[in-house]
């Protein structure tokens, strides 16, 4: 593959500008070094640009960790990813000069598949943030069955001496959590839970 070069075109230091996309071949064409352009996506301002082509390490994770994840970290992980995969792409097409046209849809591809896993992300995140967790589930599974809308698996109402264990037992696991300065969820729930609620509430074996 030719050399591989980001840059920024722009008299203005403190404006967003685009990072260009150059890729630059030994072949030449009328006596002009073949050379392939594209828009990366990416928008930086000129006096954050370094001449190596990068975003300067201090406004970056590399230069500094406490920049990890902030906004000009997350566009140079976009631009390192984005050399990847063209470069990538390119290797499927073997070692051969290539239009801008190619390497602007090469990038725009990025941007797609991108585009898919920040939305396939987010619906985790919603999905994470609805789902019922274990105290809930269990203050929802008391409620139910003091109202008989849940019955037994013999379709009766539970007795009231029943519910009230589980409400009882629902308090000491509460006060567990408390004790331990954790709130527990279905993932949690194991052997080595076990052990340590065990432990803790005297050596009886109740557990939830």
């Amino acid at each position: 593959m030719g050399s591989f070069h980001y840059l920024i075109r722009t008299t203005q230091k403190e404006k967003d500008t685009d990072v260009m996309v150059r890729i630059c071949y030994s072949s030449y064409v009328d006596k002009k070094r073949k050379m392939s352009y594209a828009k990366s996506g990416v928008k930086v301002t000129k006096s954050k640009w370094d001449k190596k082509g990068k975003i300067k390490d201090k406004h970056t994770a590399l230069g500094n960790i406490n920049n990890a994840g902030s906004t000009d970290d997350n566009k140079q992980t976009d631009l390192n990813e984005i050399q990847s995969f063209v470069n990538n792409r390119y290797n499927l097409i073997g070692d051969q000069p290539v239009t801008s046209q190619w390497l602007q849809g090469v990038v725009d591809e990025y941007w797609d598949i991108r585009g898919e896993q920040l939305e396939a992300e987010q619906r985790a995140k919603e999905e994470l943030a609805n789902r019922e967790t274990l105290n809930q589930y269990i203050t929802r599974y008391i409620k139910e069955a003091e109202s008989g809308a849940r019955l037994t698996n013999r379709g009766t109402k539970y007795a009231t001496s029943s519910i009230k264990a589980t409400k009882a037992s629902l308090a000491q696991f509460e006060a567990f959590q408390k004790a331990i300065r954790k709130r527990h969820d279905f993932d949690d729930i194991d052997m080595d839970f076990y052990r340590r609620y065990t432990a803790w509430h005297g050596g009886e074996g109740w557990l939830l």
